[in-house]
């Protein structure tokens, strides 16, 4: 192979210069099952279809070529502008002669850089779009007399430089604080972390962010909307300071106006009493019916991104006189309200009905009750609507501890009620499973009389200042 101490480049070869009496092909013995070496796995796509996306910005890539045959593909969104980048080999006693090629979304090559020497540069004016940057090995002159084959031209790369931003984002992610470093913009849309990685964000590397006026940015601790969220508004320079550096796995953005998610009612959690059928409302698909009173659906782990007002609408049918639903939050920890559902002159005649309810921010389980059945309902549709509802059902904290305990139950006349400390003193009020008021006060040593009401369900919410609680029982 001979040596190369005063050259910049130490090539290995099979005798493909001029009178060389040793052809043997090092590398396939190397590599053959004698010594149970084998080349090391490809790191990245041989073509435009495989690409790894990088983001624009500020580019820091690193690779292998790791034999004679691979070509390394990436693939990035680029705003209008002159992107810059520089692949390099290692800086001293490398082997890799590196030739670079810039793609359009077509796969056409606008740029190659092959010069004398090991490393490339691009660098190259285009409009907004889709390109893809090739890295691939390279001989040099004529492996016969002065030069050498691609043979093993094989080693580590690395690209740098600058690729503009796209800007056909409404919002856009940054690695490092004060929108430095990888840049990343996107749609709005819903992205778990593999969509996310597709589009070049790390898992847990975002540290500032812009989002443009009129949208919102919701970050999730884990993938697939899971764990502690975020909502964020308007630019952040640095997310330090709200806890949320380098911690998000999964993103929304959405419009901030009118942030919206529809809860399709045959995929419930857990239900009681009720059955799906096919509907013939406008999209198709499902819905639940075979309602009767005393009934519920749950749906588990609904996010509401922020603190504010709710409008919340079903789409609601039914073939008798109608009846009523309650929604909660919980398991009934937090009831905001209930809402008439009128007859509709048929199962499958649909209509929208809606109320607006104050939510605190979280993420919670949804409950839909059947205060008086005798309805169908195809879906669930929450919308964020602004910072307060005037004529909403106000927003209360949950109570830690068991809020309410209830006995005998069902009972005749006196209902015997233990509250949490948190509750004690607070106002009672009794509904009947029409959603009417039928009794109002407060207990009295640890009782109350509800020998008034008639048989049947009836539910007892308790508030005080800003907690309330909720429960049913039975009147015999």
């Amino acid at each position: 192979m001979g040596v190369g101490y005063y050259e910049p480049i130490t090539q290995w070869s099979r005798g493909q210069y001029n009178f060389a009496n040793n052809t043997e092909d090092d590398l396939a013995k190397i590599t053959s099952g004698t010594y149970n070496v084998g080349y090391r796995d490809d790191d990245y796509g041989n073509g435009t279809g495989s690409a790894t996306a990088i983001a624009s910005g500020s580019v820091n890539r690193s690779g292998i070529i790791e034999r004679n045959t691979d070509i390394d593909f990436f693939s990035f969104n680029s705003g209008s502008g002159t992107i810059n980048l520089n692949i390099n080999t290692v800086s001293r006693h490398g082997d890799l002669d590196i030739i670079a090629r810039l793609y359009n979304s077509s796969g056409g090559v606008i740029a190659t850089s092959n010069p004398a020497g090991l490393n490339a540069s691009l660098s190259a004016s285009v409009s907004a779009g889709t390109y893809y940057l090739s890295v691939d090995n390279t001989g040099a002159g004529n492996p016969a007399t002065d030069g050498y084959s691609d043979y093993a031209s094989l080693g580590s790369y690395f690209v740098t430089g600058s690729i503009p931003v796209a800007s056909n984002g409404v919002a856009t992610f940054y690695k490092d604080c004060n929108y430095a470093g990888t840049a990343v913009s996107v749609p709005a849309g819903d992205y778990t972390l593999s969509a996310l990685v597709s589009r070049g964000i790390v898992n847990d590397d975002i540290s500032s962010l812009r989002v443009n006026a009129g949208y919102e940015v919701v970050l999730y601790e884990h993938d697939n909307y899971g764990g502690a969220s975020i909502t964020i508004t308007g630019d952040n320079s640095c997310l330090v300071g709200a806890g949320w550096n380098d911690r998000a796995s999964s993103i929304r953005v959405r419009s901030a106006a009118s942030a919206s998610q529809t809860i399709q009612a045959e995929n419930y959690s857990a239900m009681l009493g009720v059955q799906t059928e096919v509907t013939t409302d406008a999209g198709g698909g499902s819905n639940v019916g075979w309602i009767e009173t005393n009934d519920w659906m749950a749906y588990n782990s609904i996010n509401f991104p922020s603190t504010g007002a709710y409008l919340i609408e079903y789409r609601v049918a039914s073939g008798g006189t109608g009846g009523t639903l309650s929604l909660d939050l919980n398991a009934g920890a937090i009831v905001l309200g209930q809402v008439g559902i009128p007859g509709t002159g048929g199962w499958q005649n649909w209509t929208t009905v809606s109320h607006t309810v104050n939510v605190t921010g979280g993420t919670y389980n949804v409950g839909v009750f059947a205060s008086a059945g005798g309805w169908n309902i195809n879906w669930i549709r929450i919308t964020r609507t602004g910072n307060a509802a005037r004529e909403a059902t106000p927003a209360f904290e949950e109570v830690g501890e068991e809020p309410i305990a209830l006995f005998p139950n069902p009972t005749d006349d006196v209902l015997n009620i233990k509250l949490a400390k948190s509750l004690e003193g607070g106002r009672v009020t009794i509904y009947d499973l029409t959603g009417r008021e039928v009794l109002l006060g407060q207990v009295k040593e640890g009782q109350i009389n509800v020998s008034s009401l008639r048989p049947g369900i009836h539910l007892v919410v308790v508030q005080k200042d800003r907690l309330r609680h909720s429960t049913r029982f039975e009147k015999k």
